[in-house]
C-alpha cells in the first residue's frame, strides 16, 4: 500500500477484537492493527519475529507471563503486612482510649473544666475511631488470608457461524474413511479401531475448511488400555501431516502437530515417559468424563490460534502456523482400542463479538 495511512480512519471500519488488520506494509514487515478487550489476548510467542507495540485510545500491560504468580504471592505479603500494621494501629489506638479515659476521670475529681472539655472530646474521638477499626478487623478476620482460587471458566472468544457440514452417520454420506475392520458406520456411528499407532480417519476429500468449529461426540467401545484416546484430527495433509486433539480415558486431553512423521506437543503437558510414537496427555480437567463414558470433543482454528474444548468447555488454547487449512475427521490412539463417533458438526468460526 503506497501513501499515507490515517490509523483512526482504518480504526473506524472494524469493531472486531483479537483480528489483526494489514494496513500497510513496511521494508517487508506488516503493520497491522488490532482491537483489544481487557486482560484477555492469547499467549503466543514468535520465534523468529520481533513485535512492536504503537497503543492509542488506552493503554497496554504487557508482563511476562511468568510474572503473574510473583505479583499474587508479593500481593499477599502486602495485605499480611498491612493486616499486622492494622492490628498494631488498633492495639496503640486502645490505649489511647485508656489514657485518655485516664485523664477525663483525674480533670473530674479535680474539677479543671479545661481540661474535661478536652479530654472529653478526646474520649469521643478516639472511641468512635475505636469501634470502626473493630468492625473493619472482625470482617478482616472472618476472611481467609490466602489467595483464594477461583472456579470461574476461561473466557472463550470464539463465535460460530453458519453450519458447513453435519452428520448423523445414519449413512456415509460425506465420504468418510471407511476400511474393513479398521473404520465403519454401524447403527448411526462411525466406528474406529486402532493398531498400534494413531489413527486418522479424515472426511471429504475436497473439504479443507480455514477457520473452522468442529466436534463430534466420542465414547470408547472396548477394553481400556494405556495411552487409549480419541478425538480429532483437523489441518490434516496426510498420514504423516495433521494437527490432532485427543482426550483419554483418565480425564485428560492433549494436542499436537505431526510433520514428516515427527510429532510436538502444543500444551508443554506430555509427560516424559510416554514411548515414542504414542500420544500421552497431560493436561487433566474436571470437564472430561472419564472411562467409557461419552465426552463432546471439539476444536477451533481461526488463523494460527487453536482451541481445545470438551462439553463444550474450553480446556486448551494455543497457536501454531504449521499449516492454516487441510482436511477434519475423527482419530483413535493406543493399541487396538475402538471408539464409537456420532452427530459431528462442522461450522464457520472467527474470533470477536
Amino acid at each position: 500500500m503506497k501513501g499515507v495511512v490515517n490509523i483512526e480512519k482504518c480504526f473506524e471500519k472494524f469493531s472486531d477484537t483479537f483480528s489483526p488488520k494489514i494496513v500497510a506494509e513496511l521494508n517487508g514487515q506488516h503493520v497491522k492493527l488490532a482491537r483489544l478487550e481487557g486482560d484477555k489476548v492469547p499467549w503466543h510467542t514468535h520465534d523468529n519475529e520481533d513485535e512492536m507495540f504503537l497503543y492509542g485510545l488506552s493503554y497496554l500491560l504487557l508482563p511476562p507471563q511468568e510474572q503473574t504468580s510473583r505479583r499474587a504471592e508479593e500481593l499477599e505479603r502486602r495485605i499480611s503486612r498491612a493486616s499486622e500494621e492494622l492490628k498494631n494501629f488498633f492495639s496503640a489506638t486502645k490505649k489511647a482510649v485508656s489514657k485518655v479515659s485516664g485523664l477525663v476521670t483525674k480533670a473530674i475529681r479535680e474539677k479543671k473544666d479545661s481540661d474535661q472539655e478536652y479530654a472529653m472530646e478526646r474520649l469521643c474521638l478516639l472511641t468512635h475511631r475505636t469501634k470502626k477499626l473493630d468492625s473493619i478487623l472482625s470482617k478482616s478476620s472472618s476472611e481467609p488470608r490466602t489467595a483464594r482460587k477461583t472456579s470461574r471458566k476461561p473466557r472463550n472468544p470464539v463465535k460460530t457461524g453458519k453450519v458447513l457440514l453435519a452428520d448423523d452417520y445414519s449413512a456415509n454420506r460425506n465420504m468418510w474413511y471407511l476400511r474393513d475392520g479398521y473404520a465403519w458406520i454401524e447403527n448411526g456411528k462411525y466406528n474406529i479401531k486402532s493398531d498400534q499407532r494413531i489413527w486418522l480417519c479424515r472426511g471429504p476429500s475436497d473439504f479443507l475448511p480455514g477457520d473452522f468449529y468442529i466436534e463430534c461426540e466420542a465414547q470408547l467401545s472396548s477394553q481400556d488400555k494405556d495411552y487409549t484416546a480419541g478425538g480429532i484430527c483437523f489441518r490434516l495433509q496426510s498420514g504423516n501431516n495433521y494437527y490432532v486433539f485427543l482426550v483419554d480415558t483418565k480425564g485428560r486431553c492433549g494436542a499436537w502437530v505431526v510433520k514428516n512423521g515427527s510429532k510436538r506437543d502444543l500444551t508443554g503437558k506430555e509427560p516424559g515417559d510416554v514411548p515414542d510414537g504414542s500420544f500421552g496427555c497431560g493436561i487433566s480437567s474436571k470437564y472430561i468424563k472419564k472411562g467409557d463414558a461419552k465426552n463432546l470433543v471439539a476444536v477451533a482454528c481461526v488463523g494460527t490460534k487453536i482451541f481445545g474444548y470438551v462439553n463444550r468447555n474450553l480446556v486448551w488454547t494455543g497457536e501454531d502456523d504449521t499449516w492454516l487449512s487441510g482436511q477434519v475427521g475423527c482419530s483413535v490412539h493406543g493399541g487396538n482400542n475402538e471408539y464409537a463417533f456420532d452427530n459431528i458438526k462442522i461450522m464457520e468460526a472467527h474470533i470477536g463479538n
